[in-house]
């Protein structure tokens, strides 16, 4: 999965549930905050499959804080 097509299902998830999603920086991952947690993305072009899944899962539970 591209890695900006990650980005933008990371944040139609929080808009969906009214939950602010801000981009914190970090030099070998990108971190997101939301609700006070902390999610990396790597600073990859691609990002494989099973890691896009388990990143997006982070961000469900991440929206249920």
């Amino acid at each position: 999965m591209k890695k900006r097509d990650l980005e933008r299902k990371m944040l139609h998830l929080c808009r969906a549930a009214g939950v602010e999603l801000r981009h914190v920086g970090g030099t070998n991952h990108d971190k997101f905050r939301i609700n006070r947690v902390m999610v990396n993305v790597p600073r990859h072009t691609e990002v494989g499959e099973a890691l896009a899944r388990k990143i997006l899962k982070d961000v469900e539970r991440a929206i249920k804080k």
